[in-house]
Protein backbone atom coordinates (compact mmCIF):
# COMPACT_ATOMS: atom_id res chain seq x y z
CA UNK A 1 0.00 0.00 0.00
CA UNK A 2 1.10 3.50 -1.16
CA UNK A 3 0.83 6.07 1.68
CA UNK A 4 -0.25 9.49 0.04
CA UNK A 5 2.80 12.39 0.96
CA UNK A 6 2.13 16.07 1.25
CA UNK A 7 2.96 18.08 -1.89
CA UNK A 8 6.89 19.62 -1.55
CA UNK A 9 7.33 23.61 -1.98
CA UNK A 10 9.90 24.63 -3.73
CA UNK A 11 12.05 27.35 -2.37
CA UNK A 12 11.15 30.02 -4.86
CA UNK A 13 7.27 29.61 -3.45
CA UNK A 14 8.43 29.67 0.04
CA UNK A 15 10.17 32.81 -0.76
CA UNK A 16 6.99 34.10 -2.47
CA UNK A 17 4.91 33.25 0.12
CA UNK A 18 6.73 35.29 3.02
CA UNK A 19 6.46 38.11 0.49
CA UNK A 20 2.96 38.30 0.55
CA UNK A 21 2.87 37.92 4.49
CA UNK A 22 2.75 41.81 5.44
CA UNK A 23 0.34 42.43 2.36
CA UNK A 24 -2.54 39.68 4.06
CA UNK A 25 -1.82 40.88 7.67
CA UNK A 26 -2.52 44.46 6.72
CA UNK A 27 -5.82 43.91 5.39
CA UNK A 28 -6.97 42.40 8.64
CA UNK A 29 -5.82 46.15 10.51
CA UNK A 30 -8.74 48.51 10.87
CA UNK A 31 -8.07 51.84 8.90
CA UNK A 32 -8.85 54.43 11.61
CA UNK A 33 -10.43 58.14 10.22
CA UNK A 34 -8.47 61.21 10.84
CA UNK A 35 -10.18 63.77 13.04
CA UNK A 36 -12.02 66.07 11.00
CA UNK A 37 -11.37 68.84 12.95
CA UNK A 38 -13.43 71.94 14.68
CA UNK A 39 -16.88 72.30 12.07
CA UNK A 40 -19.59 75.73 11.72
CA UNK A 41 -22.10 75.23 14.57
CA UNK A 42 -25.44 73.24 14.02
CA UNK A 43 -28.02 75.36 15.82
CA UNK A 44 -31.84 74.45 16.45
CA UNK A 45 -33.87 77.25 13.12
CA UNK A 46 -30.66 78.18 12.30
CA UNK A 47 -28.76 78.55 8.95
CA UNK A 48 -25.60 78.10 8.44
CA UNK A 49 -24.73 80.91 5.33
CA UNK A 50 -20.51 80.18 4.88
CA UNK A 51 -17.50 81.87 5.58
CA UNK A 52 -17.19 85.27 4.28
CA UNK A 53 -15.11 88.75 4.31
CA UNK A 54 -15.17 90.63 7.47
CA UNK A 55 -13.09 93.81 6.07
CA UNK A 56 -13.86 97.07 4.38
CA UNK A 57 -11.12 96.74 2.35
CA UNK A 58 -11.61 93.43 0.77
CA UNK A 59 -15.57 94.33 -0.27
CA UNK A 60 -17.65 93.13 2.46
CA UNK A 61 -21.03 94.29 3.19
CA UNK A 62 -20.69 93.03 7.24
CA UNK A 63 -19.27 96.24 8.66
CA UNK A 64 -21.85 98.91 6.99
CA UNK A 65 -24.56 96.27 8.06
CA UNK A 66 -23.49 95.30 11.40
CA UNK A 67 -25.17 96.46 14.78
CA UNK A 68 -23.21 95.26 17.25
CA UNK A 69 -19.75 93.43 18.03
CA UNK A 70 -18.86 91.77 21.53
CA UNK A 71 -16.15 89.59 23.13
CA UNK A 72 -15.80 86.69 25.09
CA UNK A 73 -13.27 84.32 25.82
CA UNK A 74 -15.70 81.85 26.04
CA UNK A 75 -17.26 82.38 22.38
CA UNK A 76 -19.70 80.00 20.43
CA UNK A 77 -21.89 80.64 17.45
CA UNK A 78 -24.91 79.68 20.65
CA UNK A 79 -23.39 82.71 23.06
CA UNK A 80 -23.53 84.76 19.96
CA UNK A 81 -27.44 84.04 18.95
CA UNK A 82 -28.63 84.01 22.53
CA UNK A 83 -26.66 86.57 24.26
CA UNK A 84 -25.56 88.86 22.11
CA UNK A 85 -27.58 89.45 18.64
CA UNK A 86 -30.99 87.66 20.00
CA UNK A 87 -33.08 90.25 17.53
CA UNK A 88 -30.91 90.05 14.79
CA UNK A 89 -31.56 88.09 11.57
CA UNK A 90 -27.69 87.31 11.10
CA UNK A 91 -25.09 86.62 13.26
CA UNK A 92 -21.43 85.78 12.83
CA UNK A 93 -18.63 84.24 14.76
CA UNK A 94 -14.73 85.84 13.81
CA UNK A 95 -11.58 85.78 15.31
CA UNK A 96 -12.35 82.82 17.87
CA UNK A 97 -13.73 84.91 20.75
CA UNK A 98 -16.06 87.77 18.85
CA UNK A 99 -19.49 87.84 17.41
CA UNK A 100 -21.04 90.51 15.13
CA UNK A 101 -24.70 90.99 14.73
CA UNK A 102 -26.39 92.21 11.43
CA UNK A 103 -29.32 93.13 10.06
CA UNK A 104 -28.38 92.01 6.40
CA UNK A 105 -26.45 89.48 4.82
CA UNK A 106 -22.56 90.13 3.83
CA UNK A 107 -21.52 89.60 -0.12
CA UNK A 108 -18.33 88.71 -0.41
CA UNK A 109 -18.08 84.57 0.47
CA UNK A 110 -14.90 82.80 0.55
CA UNK A 111 -13.75 78.77 0.76
CA UNK A 112 -14.52 76.85 4.09
CA UNK A 113 -10.70 76.50 4.50
CA UNK A 114 -10.09 80.63 4.88
CA UNK A 115 -12.65 79.74 7.98
CA UNK A 116 -10.37 77.88 10.46
CA UNK A 117 -10.26 79.52 13.72
CA UNK A 118 -11.84 77.46 16.76
CA UNK A 119 -13.98 79.04 18.39
CA UNK A 120 -12.10 80.15 22.44
CA UNK A 121 -15.28 78.50 24.14
CA UNK A 122 -15.36 75.35 22.07
CA UNK A 123 -12.64 73.57 20.32
CA UNK A 124 -14.80 71.81 18.08
CA UNK A 125 -16.23 74.61 16.90
CA UNK A 126 -15.43 77.30 13.77
CA UNK A 127 -15.20 81.24 14.49
CA UNK A 128 -13.39 82.31 11.37
CA UNK A 129 -10.17 83.82 11.58
CA UNK A 130 -8.62 86.85 11.49
CA UNK A 131 -10.22 88.72 8.54
CA UNK A 132 -13.31 85.77 7.75
CA UNK A 133 -16.13 85.16 9.88
CA UNK A 134 -18.55 82.36 9.82
CA UNK A 135 -21.89 83.63 9.28
CA UNK A 136 -24.98 82.51 10.19
CA UNK A 137 -28.74 83.41 9.26
CA UNK A 138 -31.76 82.86 11.74
CA UNK A 139 -34.79 80.81 10.16
CA UNK A 140 -36.85 83.28 8.45
CA UNK A 141 -39.43 81.00 8.99
CA UNK A 142 -39.87 80.63 12.61
CA UNK A 143 -37.82 83.83 13.41
CA UNK A 144 -40.10 87.11 14.52
CA UNK A 145 -38.11 89.97 15.44
CA UNK A 146 -39.60 92.73 18.07
CA UNK A 147 -42.18 94.93 16.65
CA UNK A 148 -41.71 98.25 18.19
CA UNK A 149 -41.58 101.20 15.66
CA UNK A 150 -37.91 101.17 14.79
CA UNK A 151 -38.19 97.68 13.33
CA UNK A 152 -40.76 96.79 10.68
CA UNK A 153 -39.23 94.31 9.13
CA UNK A 154 -40.62 90.68 9.44
CA UNK A 155 -38.85 88.76 7.41
CA UNK A 156 -36.85 88.40 3.76
CA UNK A 157 -36.26 85.30 1.07
CA UNK A 158 -33.70 86.11 -1.37
CA UNK A 159 -33.36 83.20 -4.15
CA UNK A 160 -29.45 83.13 -4.73
CA UNK A 161 -28.88 79.79 -4.25
CA UNK A 162 -30.10 76.36 -3.74
CA UNK A 163 -30.21 76.93 -0.30
CA UNK A 164 -32.33 79.72 -0.25
CA UNK A 165 -34.90 77.61 -1.86
CA UNK A 166 -34.46 75.20 1.29
CA UNK A 167 -36.91 77.67 3.16
CA UNK A 168 -39.48 76.46 0.69
CA UNK A 169 -42.04 73.57 0.16
CA UNK A 170 -42.68 72.51 -3.24
CA UNK A 171 -39.71 72.62 -6.39
CA UNK A 172 -38.63 74.98 -9.08
CA UNK A 173 -39.35 74.10 -12.83
CA UNK A 174 -36.68 72.30 -14.69
CA UNK A 175 -35.80 74.74 -16.46
CA UNK A 176 -34.44 76.86 -13.73
CA UNK A 177 -30.97 78.97 -13.35
CA UNK A 178 -29.03 81.98 -11.20
CA UNK A 179 -28.34 84.83 -13.10
CA UNK A 180 -27.65 88.58 -11.66
CA UNK A 181 -29.77 89.68 -9.16
CA UNK A 182 -31.44 93.18 -8.65
CA UNK A 183 -31.19 93.51 -4.85
CA UNK A 184 -29.09 90.31 -4.59
CA UNK A 185 -25.52 89.37 -6.70
CA UNK A 186 -27.90 86.48 -7.71
CA UNK A 187 -31.38 85.69 -8.83
CA UNK A 188 -33.58 82.69 -9.70
CA UNK A 189 -34.46 82.48 -13.69
CA UNK A 190 -37.47 80.30 -14.68
CA UNK A 191 -38.92 79.40 -17.63
CA UNK A 192 -40.92 76.56 -16.63
CA UNK A 193 -43.94 76.31 -13.93
CA UNK A 194 -43.14 76.84 -10.85
CA UNK A 195 -44.94 76.84 -7.63
CA UNK A 196 -43.09 77.64 -3.63
CA UNK A 197 -44.72 77.58 -0.12
CA UNK A 198 -43.67 79.15 2.65
CA UNK A 199 -44.66 80.55 6.13
CA UNK A 200 -43.83 82.71 8.71
CA UNK A 201 -44.81 83.66 12.66
CA UNK A 202 -46.95 86.39 12.54
CA UNK A 203 -49.12 88.57 15.51
CA UNK A 204 -52.02 88.13 14.99
CA UNK A 205 -54.24 91.74 14.06
CA UNK A 206 -51.10 92.66 12.63
CA UNK A 207 -50.84 94.35 8.97
CA UNK A 208 -48.16 92.97 6.75
CA UNK A 209 -47.12 94.01 3.26
CA UNK A 210 -45.51 91.38 0.94
CA UNK A 211 -43.40 92.37 -2.29
CA UNK A 212 -41.54 90.59 -4.63
CA UNK A 213 -38.87 91.97 -6.62
CA UNK A 214 -38.98 90.21 -10.08
CA UNK A 215 -38.76 90.64 -13.85
CA UNK A 216 -40.46 89.10 -16.80
CA UNK A 217 -39.20 89.03 -20.51
CA UNK A 218 -39.39 87.06 -23.50
CA UNK A 219 -43.26 86.82 -23.60
CA UNK A 220 -45.32 87.07 -26.85
CA UNK A 221 -48.79 86.09 -25.67
CA UNK A 222 -51.23 87.78 -23.44
CA UNK A 223 -51.96 84.96 -20.20
CA UNK A 224 -51.50 84.93 -16.35
CA UNK A 225 -47.91 84.15 -15.98
CA UNK A 226 -47.22 84.61 -11.88
CA UNK A 227 -49.15 84.87 -8.82
CA UNK A 228 -47.97 86.21 -4.94
CA UNK A 229 -50.83 84.56 -2.34
CA UNK A 230 -50.79 85.09 0.91
CA UNK A 231 -53.12 83.01 3.89
CA UNK A 232 -53.84 82.37 6.83
CA UNK A 233 -52.54 78.75 8.38
CA UNK A 234 -56.22 77.86 8.55
CA UNK A 235 -56.22 77.90 4.18
CA UNK A 236 -58.33 80.99 4.21
CA UNK A 237 -56.66 82.93 1.14
CA UNK A 238 -56.19 86.75 2.19
CA UNK A 239 -55.15 88.01 -0.51
CA UNK A 240 -53.75 87.71 -4.56
CA UNK A 241 -52.03 89.45 -6.63
CA UNK A 242 -51.09 88.07 -10.13
CA UNK A 243 -49.36 89.70 -13.16
CA UNK A 244 -50.91 89.49 -16.42
CA UNK A 245 -48.75 90.05 -19.73
CA UNK A 246 -51.18 91.98 -22.22
CA UNK A 247 -50.93 95.22 -24.35
CA UNK A 248 -48.85 97.94 -22.82
CA UNK A 249 -47.21 95.70 -19.63
CA UNK A 250 -43.61 96.52 -19.23
CA UNK A 251 -41.40 93.94 -19.01
CA UNK A 252 -37.63 92.90 -19.18
CA UNK A 253 -37.58 95.43 -16.45
CA UNK A 254 -37.32 95.09 -12.57
CA UNK A 255 -40.88 95.40 -10.94
CA UNK A 256 -42.43 95.55 -7.55
CA UNK A 257 -45.20 93.48 -6.97
CA UNK A 258 -47.08 94.03 -3.75
CA UNK A 259 -50.12 92.72 -1.66
CA UNK A 260 -50.95 94.02 2.33
CA UNK A 261 -52.99 91.48 4.70
CA UNK A 262 -53.82 91.50 8.13
CA UNK A 263 -53.06 87.76 9.73
CA UNK A 264 -55.77 86.31 11.51
CA UNK A 265 -53.55 83.78 12.66
CA UNK A 266 -50.03 83.40 14.22
CA UNK A 267 -48.86 81.55 10.75
CA UNK A 268 -48.73 83.67 7.43
CA UNK A 269 -48.43 81.34 4.47
CA UNK A 270 -46.74 82.94 0.99
CA UNK A 271 -47.01 81.38 -2.27
CA UNK A 272 -45.32 82.04 -5.41
CA UNK A 273 -46.27 80.76 -9.08
CA UNK A 274 -45.38 81.49 -12.37
CA UNK A 275 -46.59 79.46 -15.21
CA UNK A 276 -45.43 80.50 -18.59
CA UNK A 277 -47.96 81.26 -21.87
CA UNK A 278 -47.46 78.57 -24.69
CA UNK A 279 -44.98 80.77 -26.43
CA UNK A 280 -42.22 80.64 -23.67
CA UNK A 281 -41.02 83.80 -21.44
CA UNK A 282 -38.96 83.96 -18.34
CA UNK A 283 -39.70 85.11 -14.94
CA UNK A 284 -37.12 85.57 -12.61
CA UNK A 285 -37.64 86.07 -8.58
CA UNK A 286 -35.14 88.76 -6.88
CA UNK A 287 -36.25 88.89 -3.24
CA UNK A 288 -39.57 88.63 -1.48
CA UNK A 289 -39.84 90.97 1.81
CA UNK A 290 -42.44 91.04 4.27
CA UNK A 291 -42.64 94.34 6.55
CA UNK A 292 -44.94 95.12 9.15
CA UNK A 293 -46.88 98.28 8.45
CA UNK A 294 -49.30 98.36 11.34
CA UNK A 295 -48.51 96.83 14.87
CA UNK A 296 -51.74 94.88 16.20
CA UNK A 297 -53.63 96.72 18.96
CA UNK A 298 -52.71 96.24 22.49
Amino acid sequence: MTVPTSPQLSLRDTLFGLLLLPLVSAKCVPRSNPSSGPQPAKLANTLYVGCFVTTLIEGSAMIPSQIGSYKNEAMTAELCATQYCKTSAYFATFDSNRCYCHHAAPTKRVAESECSSPCAGSKTELCGSNTRANFYRRDPRVFTPPTDSSTTKLASFSFKSDSDLQLWTGSKGAESSFVPGNTNPTALKLESRTSLTTSVNAAIGATYRISLRYMMGNVWRSGRLMTLEASADSGEVYKKQMAEFSPGFTFEEWQTMSIEVTAKTAKLSIKLEYIPTPNGGYAIWDNLAIDLTKAPKS
